[in-house]
């Protein structure tokens, strides 16, 4: 995973999405983790496995 300054991302925001393409990449202040970014891609995989594992929740516990 990549990590960036705020800076950075001012400067080179074109290089850090590109990098965000291809994996997560962390933005920092002073140093601390500020923001995590992924691609819309990797976030609609992440939504749909988390909505497929609420769903076998539900089975297993039906209200």
């Amino acid at each position: 995973m990549k990590v960036f300054s705020t800076t950075q991302l001012r400067r080179n925001t074109s290089e850090i999405l590109e990098a965000v393409q291809c994996e997560p990449v962390i933005i920092t202040r002073y140093g601390k983790s500020l923001f995590a970014m992924i691609s819309r891609e990797h976030f609609d995989a992440m939504q749909r496995a988390l909505n497929s594992a609420n769903l076998g929740k539900e089975a297993e516990h039906p209200r």
